[in-house]
């Protein structure tokens, strides 16, 4: 079974694919849970891969060590 959930529908054109294409800037202040990470997690492995190398390395931080992590990144820049 296949589910269309695209809101451009099931042939859009370039186009339309362009038009609808946005970048998010602003995010909420809560943190995803662990459930929410594992589902995109779990989905992130079907989608295909380069070659089918599948490289996928993943790490997730929070609290304290995503400060640092933050903190780190803003003083390379």
């Amino acid at each position: 079974m296949t589910i269309n959930s695209s809101p451009l529908g099931e042939n859009p054109s370039f186009e339309d694919v362009v038009k609808a294409r946005r970048s998010v800037r602003g995010f909420l202040p809560d943190p995803v849970t662990k459930e929410v990470l594992h589902k995109v997690f779990t989905l992130a492995q079907l989608a295909p891969s380069n070659c089918n190398i599948q490289p996928w390395k993943v790490a997730v931080a929070s609290g304290e060590s995503c400060k640092q992590l933050r903190d780190k990144f803003v003083d390379a820049v």
